[in-house]
C-alpha cells in the first residue's frame, strides 16, 4: 500500500515552481499561521533548478518607499498571502530547495492575496504593467528586483523605536481633536472601527508621525504619495489598472487598506496639529464613502453592520467640523 509524505510548511523553506514554458518561479516561505501562509517573490526565473545560493542570487521582488523627503527612500518587499490549505496543496508540484534565514518581521510595501501557486507569474506580470503606467509619476518608485541582503534593511526599526518612545495619548493631542473626538472608543488602538484601532490605520498614525518629525514643513500631499506607493495604489485606478488589481482578488482588500490609511491619516494630522489639509480632508471623505460601501456590501458579517455604520458616521461627522 503506498503512502503520501505529508508535507510541512516551514518559515525559512524555499521552493520553485516548474512553468508551462519550462523555467522555474521562486518563493520563500516568509510566516505560516492557522489558516494562511505568506511568502516573498524571488526575482528572477531560473532555467534549471537551483541550489539554495543560487535561488537568494536571484534577488527578491519589492519597491522603494519614500522616507521623510524625497528622494529618501527605504526599501520594502512583496508578500503574497494564500490559505494554508491551497499552499499544501500547491506545493506537491513544487521542488524544495533549501532552507535559509528570513528574518522576521520584515516591513512590507506591497501585499496581496492568491489563490494559487501557479498565478505568481501573472503577479509578476502585472509589477510590470503597473511599472508602466507609474513611470512619469514623481514619487512612486517601480517594483524591481533587490538583492537578497536588503532583507535587513527592511526590518521594523524606527517605527517600532517610536513605539516605546510615544504612544496615542489623548491628553497629549491637539485641543481641536480633544474637543471633537470625545467619545473614547476614537482613542483606541484595538476597535477596529476607530481611526487607530486596525492594522492600517495604527501604522499610518506611526509613518505620520515620523514622517512629520522629519518633514515638519511639508505639504501633506507628499506623504500621501508615500501612502498610495505602500499601498499599491496607482495615481489613478484607470480601467486597465483596475482590471488587473481585480483578475488578482486584490481591489477590495487593497483599496480597504488604502481607505483606512487615509481616513488615518486625516485624524492622525488632525491629533497632532490640530487641523486636517483640504485635501486630506476630501481624500478621508471620500475614502470613508467608498470604504462604507464596500464594507456593508460584502466584506463585514451582518451582526456588526449597526455598530459600523454608527462609527464610521460619526467619523465623517468630525471631519465635516474641521
Amino acid at each position: 500500500m503506498s503512502t503520501t509524505k505529508k508535507i510541512k510548511i516551514q518559515n525559512g523553506d524555499c521552493y520553485v515552481l516548474q512553468s508551462p514554458s519550462g523555467h522555474y518561479t521562486g518563493f520563500g516561505i516568509y510566516s505560516v499561521g492557522m489558516k494562511y501562509c505568506s511568502f516573498l517573490l524571488s526575482g528572477n526565473p531560473f532555467s534549471e533548478i537551483p541550489d539554495i545560493e543560487e535561488f537568494k542570487n536571484s534577488g527578491l521582488w519589492g519597491l522603494k518607499v519614500i522616507s521623510g523627503i524625497y528622494p529618501n527612500f527605504v526599501i520594502r518587499f512583496c508578500e503574497r498571502i494564500i490559505p494554508k490549505k491551497n499552499m499544501l496543496e500547491n506545493l506537491k508540484k513544487a521542488i524544495l530547495v533549501g532552507n535559509t534565514n528570513i528574518p522576521s518581521p520584515i516591513y512590507m510595501g506591497n501585499q496581496g492575496m492568491i489563490e494559487q501557486l501557479k498565478d505568481i507569474e501573472d503577479h509578476i506580470e502585472s509589477f510590470k504593467m503597473i511599472n508602466e503606467k507609474r513611470e512619469n509619476e514623481k514619487y512612486i518608485y517601480p517594483i524591481q528586483v533587490f538583492n537578497w541582503t536588503d532583507l535587513d534593511a527592511a526590518l521594523f526599526s524606527e517605527k517600532d523605536r517610536l513605539k516605546t518612545q510615544w504612544r496615542l495619548n489623548k491628553k497629549k493631542a491637539s485641543s481641536r481633536a480633544i474637543e471633537l473626538m470625545n467619545d473614547k472608543w476614537l482613542w483606541s488602538e484595538t476597535d477596529e472601527f476607530a481611526p487607530f484601532g486596525n492594522d492600517a490605520g495604527s501604522d499610518t498614525l506611526y509613518s505620520f508621525k515620523i514622517w512629520r518629525d522629519k518633514s515638519p514643513y511639508s505639504d501633506i500631499v507628499s506623504f500621501i504619495d508615500e501612502l498610495k506607493s505602500e499601498s499599491f495604489i496607482p495615481e489613478s485606478l484607470d480601467t486597465t489598472v483596475s482590471q488587473i488589481l481585480k483578475s488578482m482578488h486584490l481591489d477590495k482588500a487593497l483599496l480597504n487598506s488604502y481607505h483606512r490609511s487615509i481616513i488615518a491619516a486625516a485624524f492622525g494630522q488632525l491629533v497632532l496639529e490640530g487641523v486636517v489639509s483640504p485635501s486630506l480632508k476630501n481624500l478621508a471623505l471620500q475614502a470613508i464613502s467608498t470604504y462604507k460601501k464596500d464594507m456593508l456590501d460584502d466584506s463585514l458579517q451582518p451582526k456588526h453592520h449597526e455598530e459600523f455604520i454608527f462609527k464610521i458616521d460619526f467619523l465623517k461627522q468630525i471631519l465635516e467640523q474641521v
